[in-house]
């Protein structure tokens, strides 16, 4: 009786590690409609501090707030829209840091960061230098 509850155990923990794989290395899905934005999202660089930059264009978007979602997968680090809440939108320029781990930064430098569009469809985030 002891040895099946020990391999329920195991199958469930194997499971779980399988589904934790493969939602870390799996390309996150964005929402399925488009944003307009007055500044499109870039990579601001500010005393050595990096931040995700945009502005929503809320006359031709619903007036309620664009919730954006970050990932890595794949040697890359996207950031896409997830949904919306009800709150009013940003009616400014919005700064969201950048995380600042070093597995981060180096894709950061190295390129291979990404606006995920609603389409599957990847455009490289630029870096602002201030």
């Amino acid at each position: 009786m002891a040895t099946l509850y020990n391999k329920s155990i195991l199958t469930i923990c194997a499971f779980f590690i399988l589904a934790l794989h493969l939602n870390c290395a799996s390309i996150p899905k964005p929402a399925k409609e488009e944003v307009a934005f007055l500044v499109p999202p870039h990579i601001l660089h500010q005393k050595d501090k990096y931040y995700l930059t945009y502005q929503v264009d809320t006359k031709n978007t619903p007036a309620v707030r664009t919730v954006i979602g970050e990932k890595m997968a794949k040697g890359k680090y996207y950031y896409f829209v997830t949904g919306k809440v009800s709150f009013a939108e940003y009616n400014h320029p919005v700064t969201r840091p950048v995380p600042e781990t070093p597995e981060v930064i180096n894709l950061l430098k190295s390129g291979n960061f990404f606006w995920l569009h609603a389409d599957g469809s990847e455009t490289p985030l630029s870096i602002t230098e201030e």
